[in-house]
């Protein structure tokens, strides 16, 4: 889920980096990766055994607005965004 990580560690704007993408690879249609995104099912990332392990509804909800983001080509609002607890 490089989305993940790009959007929580850089600031950028979502039409920007699928313009990025899509110049690497012609298949790249925001509609397309918004639904991959936002449809992605967070149980497949319960068996990887993390140093850390991420709160999985916040990665769902996380994900679920970069879906929305990516539509609307705007600012990423997910910078600084944690997913793990570090307690």
């Amino acid at each position: 889920m490089i989305w993940i990580f790009l959007s929580m560690n850089h600031d950028f704007k979502w039409e920007t980096m699928i313009n990025y993408a899509r110049q690497k690879d012609t298949w790249v249609n925001e509609i397309e990766v918004s639904q991959l995104i936002y449809k992605f099912d967070m149980q497949r990332l319960a068996n990887i055994n993390w140093i850390i392990k991420p709160k999985l509804d916040r990665m769902q909800r996380v994900c679920q607005k970069i879906a929305r983001e990516i539509i609307e080509g705007g600012k990423n609002s997910l910078i600084s965004e944690n997913l793990v607890d570090n307690s």
